[in-house]
This record gives structure tokens, C-alpha cells and sequence, in this order.
């Protein structure tokens, strides 16, 4: 279990990272600068498994700093007292390490390419693994985060809502952690499952094995494949509510009748889906945070259009909690997604709250450019000429997360 810092070769990389990567300043302006009341300067990280996949399962709580029991002597009487533990076990951003994420995100890129495997193992990830290693964005851990603290009890006997919360397409369990740090700074436990549906870049089970991304054929496509998909991703969603549920030590701090689902991308399709029901059946979900969902897929070169997934696109299974949509401009303008989107919406009862958010696009509702210099993602096209610089953008965008969450609890 590492601490923070865990050596000095850590240390040398928090001081370095902070100067080549200008990320903590944007970090403490989205924790500390959402609206609401924090109720905790600490928050809980906790990884899970999935009992039916063995994918993980990364769950963020309000907590206490850890204490430990010491003897001391009293006016000549050994007496028990509480003393904080000194440098508890913090959490990194990437739960097995910024090479194992790095060459996840380069075997898509091999895999849909069709680069051969031997020019990957042999010589793209040996000469990748170096450089992801030693840079200082691997030994970064996440602000106010402790391994597996202990719960803090809510006031006057409330309990925690739970958000769980699905990953886009190519993502993986390590993302929207500083989302998920603001929320559970604010009285929220925030679940993040790791899918294990092929559509990560990479997925690693209990059982030490690991299911890479799968790409669709696309000159035989089959329509199902992305629904089947999302009926894991469901799954996976609710199972990850499930083992919060009956957790040993956060269980009786969550509100069982106060859950909420959400998702960025094919995470948002995931959350919509989850939260759709047939007839007059009720989701188990109070309400659900859409963003910037992929509802269409479109391929003209090989006659590829498909509404995704079917249950969010009917009127009889749409639905029918409160619904916030937030979407980027890049996604307004494909006509194809846009017109997909805005049937769904439609169908959403009672009627959606919708944001477009003006100059953005699909990167800027990500958290990589929280790791990547602004300079880099403004150059490779991540994030949109938006008015404001992409960090306001993703305050803006968090706060209305956690508005709209606060509107519904």
C-alpha cells in the first residue's frame, strides 16, 4: 500500500509534476469552488470487484482522516488517546499505473488500425513503457484522497445519496475522479465501475487476466453488438449500486431509496438505458446526468445507422425520472446524433433539463486535459474554442451536475 508521498523519488515527481504539468491549480478550482456545503476536507477511496465479472469498481465517500490507538502516560497513568495517522496511504489517479493506462489506450489504437501485435510488444510498448513510467503524471495522486478511510457518519442521521457513475467508450474506471472527489466532498458516494463489455481499452479482472477493446466488423456489422453492450454496461451499473449497497462499512451511510445514475458518452447511453423502465415500472434510479451521450451511430461508408440503445428511443421504456442533459457543440452539430438526441430528450418524462455548452466539444467534458498540458490539448484539437478556458468549462459543467443532483435527492 503506497503512501503520499511513498519516496523520495515520488516526492521529486509531485514537485516536478506540479511544474510541467499545470494541473493542481485547475484541480482545487473545481474540488473547492463548486456550490454547496462540503461537509469533509477528506474523502474515502475504496476499489471493489464485480462479483460476476471481477472488474473493479472504484467507489468515493465522505471520510475521516484515520486515527490510531497509542498509550501515553497521564499524571503517571497510561492512558489511550487518538493520534492522526501520519501519511496515510494516498490514491493515484491510475489504479495499476500510468503504463498499463497509456499502452491500454495504444493497443485501441493498434487493435482498430490493424498495426500487427509482435510491432506492439515488441516494439511500441518497450519503448512507451520508459517514458510512462518516469513521468511524473504516474506518481500523481488524487487531492484529498485516502485508501480506504474511514467513513464519516452523516449529520443529524441522514444518509449519503450514491451516484453510479459509467464510463464512455475506450474509457476505463480511473476516469471522472475529480468529479467524483467534489461530489463525495459535498455528501455524496460516487461509484465508478470499470466495464468489462470489450468497450475499455482495457479491463483487468480478479483473476489477473484482462479483456482488451473489441471493434465491431464493420463490413458485416452487427446491429446488436453495441446494444449487448450496453446491457452489460447496465448490469455493471447496477452491481456496482449493489456492492455499495452491502458494503461492511459504508452500507449503513447510504440511502438505499436515493440513487442516481450517470455517465459521460457511451456512459451516457449506458446511464440512460439503466434508467429506463417499461410500462409503468419505476427505475430504481431517482433521476440521471447525460452527458454529451452517444444515442446514434452513423457510418455511411458502410451503411451503418443505428439509434443506440433502443430503450431510451422508445415511448414506452424511455425515462421517466428527471433527466439532465449536457451536451458539447462538436455534438449539436452532427445532424444525424443531434436529431437522435433531441427525440430522446423529448421522450424523457418529466421534460429533460438540456445545456449545450457554447465552444465546447467532446474532450472537454474529459479529465484528461486535466493530465495533459493546455498546450498540447488545444493543439490536437481536444478541447473547443470556448470563451472561458476548458477548467471554468468543467466547473461549469460539474456545477450543474451537482445542482441538478441537489434538486433531486
Amino acid at each position: 500500500m503506497s503512501k503520499y508521498p511513498s519516496s523520495k523519488s515520488e516526492a521529486r515527481a509531485s514537485a516536478l509534476l506540479s511544474k510541467t504539468f499545470p494541473i493542481r491549480t485547475a484541480q482545487s478550482r473545481l474540488i473547492d469552488s463548486l456550490p454547496g456545503e462540503v461537509c469533509t476536507e477528506t474523502v474515502g477511496v475504496t476499489d471493489l470487484r464485480n462479483p460476476d465479472t471481477g472488474s473493479a469498481i472504484r467507489v468515493y465517500y465522505p471520510a475521516s482522516k484515520p486515527v490510531t490507538k497509542i498509550m501515553a502516560w497521564y499524571e503517571g497513568e497510561p492512558k489511550t488517546i487518538m493520534k492522526p495517522v501520519e501519511n496515510p496511504p494516498g490514491v493515484k489517479v491510475f489504479r495499476n499505473g500510468l503504463p498499463y493506462f497509456g499502452a491500454a489506450y495504444v493497443w485501441v489504437f493498434v487493435h482498430v488500425f490493424n498495426v500487427p501485435n509482435y510491432l506492439f510488444r515488441f516494439v511500441i510498448y518497450p519503448i512507451l513503457y520508459p517514458f510512462l513510467y518516469f513521468s511524473p503524471l504516474n506518481h500523481f495522486h488524487l487531492p484529498c484522497a485516502i485508501r480506504d478511510a474511514p467513513p464519516l457518519p452523516p449529520k443529524k442521521n441522514a444518509k449519503y445519496p450514491l451516484v453510479a457513475w459509467s464510463h464512455g467508450l475506450t474509457g476505463t474506471g480511473d476516469e471522472h475522479g475529480l468529479l467524483a472527489i467534489a461530489m463525495a466532498k459535498r455528501g455524496y458516494v460516487f461509484a465508478l465501475p470499470h466495464h468489462s463489455d470489450g468497450s475499455s481499452a482495457y479491463t483487468d479482472l480478479e483473476n489477473n487476466t484482462h479483456i482488451p477493446y473489441k471493434k465491431p466488423v464493420f463490413s458485416n456489422y452487427d446491429k446488436s453488438f453495441r446494444q449487448n453492450q450496453v446491457a452489460k454496461r447496465v448490469s455493471e451499473l447496477n452491481g456496482a449500486v449493489d456492492q455499495v449497497l452491502k458494503h461492511p462499512d459504508l452500507s449503513e451511510f447510504v440511502d438505499s431509496s436515493n440513487l442516481f445514475c450517470g455517465g459521460f458518452s457511451f456512459g451516457g447511453a449506458t446511464a440512460g438505458a439503466a434508467a429506463s423502465a417499461p410500462g409503468k415500472a419505476k427505475s430504481r434510479f431517482k433521476a440521471a446526468v447525460l452527458i454529451d451521450g452517444w444515442y446514434h451511430i452513423y457510418f455511411p461508408k458502410f451503411n451503418i445507422d443505428v439509434n443506440l440503445p433502443l430503450e431510451i428511443h422508445s415511448a414506452a421504456t424511455s425515462p421517466k425520472i428527471p433527466s439532465l442533459f449536457i451536451g458539447s457543440e462538436e455534438f449539436s452539430k452532427q445532424e444525424k446524433l443531434q436529431a437522435a438526441t433531441v427525440r430522446v430528450q423529448k421522450l424523457c418524462k418529466p421534460e429533460a433539463e438540456v445545456h449545450i455548452l457554447p465552444g465546447t466539444k467532446h474532450g472537454n467534458f474529459m479529465e484528461a486535459m486535466y493530465w495533459i498540458p493546455s498546450y498540447i490539448t488545444a493543439r490536437i484539437g481536444m478541447v473547443g474554442d470556448t470563451k472561458e478556458d476548458c477548467f471554468t468549462t468543467y466547473f461549469e459543467y460539474a456545477s450543474l451536475v451537482f445542482l441538478f443532483l441537489e434538486k433531486n435527492r
